[in-house]
């Protein structure tokens, strides 16, 4: 199946300018990923944020890092992480970085370092490169300037061009990973936008194509529970099924 095209991109939301015709991995593609490697290796150093701090509490220094530059999707100031990251030379940045071959849905209640974890151990699992595998994660690869510029004009970004930008990107990146942390009580499951993109997932994909996945810490306590067999591990897992039984988007 060939590459997606810049016309075909047209959905994939607010991020990508009318006239964008960046299609190939490159800064601009508004599918551009950066690899789990750079991820695990250099993304916290360079971005200067602290691993264990929740994704929205860095919100402010994911703007800082694309600070003074241009955008390659809009030509305006202030450019997504995704576009700003140096390419390598020097030992800074992401040589590895282009067409993303995972989307990673989650929460932004979330720890970078659980993030990280998550996929690093994930991509170890399957016996995959993570120099290979480039992950869209949105508060890395959305320009987070344009959203707080429509914020400071009073003109919040309308729920339908998300969804849109959402749909798009779930149909044409190959992959859709689900975070669920913790494991008993997945956060994610709270979250009206996170059961939606599962939701877009589990519509467009077929389902080797769709994956949840657990930090280490999350994946090493459900075996042992699995691997155990007494009346307290059962009340854990009941407690789990009800948990995914009683998911309400109408109250998420």
């Amino acid at each position: 199946e060939r590459a997606p095209m810049a016309a075909d991109l047209a959905d994939v939301g607010p991020w990508l300018s009318p006239g964008d015709t960046v299609a190939d991995g490159s800064p601009g593609d508004p599918l551009r990923g950066l690899s789990i490697w750079y991820l695990r290796e250099r993304l916290c150093a360079e971005l200067a944020i602290h691993p264990d701090a929740k994704v929205h509490e860095v919100e402010p220094r994911l703007r800082a890092f694309g600070e003074g530059q241009t955008c390659p999707r809009d030509g305006e100031p202030g450019a997504a992480v995704v576009d700003a990251v140096g390419d390598g030379t020097g030992g800074v940045g992401d040589p590895h970085a282009g067409r993303a071959t995972i989307m990673l849905s989650y929460s932004w209640q979330y720890a970078v370092s659980d993030i990280v974890d998550a996929l690093s151990a994930t991509c170890a699992a399957l016996g995959r490169d993570p120099q290979a595998e480039r992950v869209w994660i949105c508060f890395l690869c959305v320009n987070q300037h344009r959203v707080k510029d429509r914020e400071r004009l009073g003109d919040a970004m309308p729920t339908e061009a998300f969804m849109d930008g959402f749909q798009g990107a779930v149909r044409h990146i190959p992959e859709l990973w689900a975070l669920l942390q913790p494991w008993y009580r997945p956060l994610y499951l709270s979250r009206a936008w996170c059961v939606f993109e599962l939701h877009e997932g589990l519509r467009h994909k077929r389902p080797e194509e769709v994956r949840v996945v657990l930090t280490r810490r999350d994946a090493d306590d459900f075996g042992a529970v699995l691997a155990r067999d007494n009346w307290s591990n059962l009340r854990t897992l009941s407690a789990l099924f009800r948990v995914l039984a009683a998911v309400r988007t109408a109250r998420a």
